[in-house]
């Protein structure tokens, strides 16, 4: 699922018959939120909220105050004003997963990850997996 400037826009990329084997895989694609989500088991979410001009802002505000963030979008400052953008869109997200799916798990590969798992965790019922793309690259050191 990718939230966009110009509305939230639901995709899922078919698998061909071959590359699923014996798995009973059903994908849809939908614009709705409530359609896209009803009888799903788990969603895989990663949002952009205001898309690359919010993240230059959440850069380029704190540097403005002598505060240079290294990771942009999951620690210090910028990842602090990341999480005030990102969590209301997936609490909004999960909220309607509570009236629509509640048995639906949210996969969540959106920064900062530990935190709007949290959010996520503290204010709904949902179960949420946050899935770091950062941990296979640097698990070898």
């Amino acid at each position: 699922m990718i939230l966009m400037r110009s509305g939230l826009r639901l995709y899922t990329r078919p698998l061909r018959s071959d590359q699923t084997g014996d798995l009973d895989l059903k994908f849809s694609m939908n614009t709705g939120k409530v359609e896209a989500l009803e009888n799903s088991d788990f969603v895989i979410v990663a949002v952009r909220v205001g898309g690359l001009r919010a993240t230059k802002a959440q850069i380029e505000i704190p540097f403005r105050y002598g505060a240079v963030s290294i990771v942009g979008d999951s620690t210090g400052p910028s990842g602090i004003l990341k999480a005030i953008t990102e969590i209301p869109a997936i609490l909004d997200l999960a909220w309607t997963h509570e009236d629509v799916s509640p048995n639906t798990m949210i996969l969540n590969h959106t920064n900062p990850v530990a935190a709007i798992c949290t959010a996520v965790h503290m204010a709904s019922k949902i179960d949420i997996v946050g899935l770091c793309h950062g941990y296979p690259l640097s698990s070898h050191l």
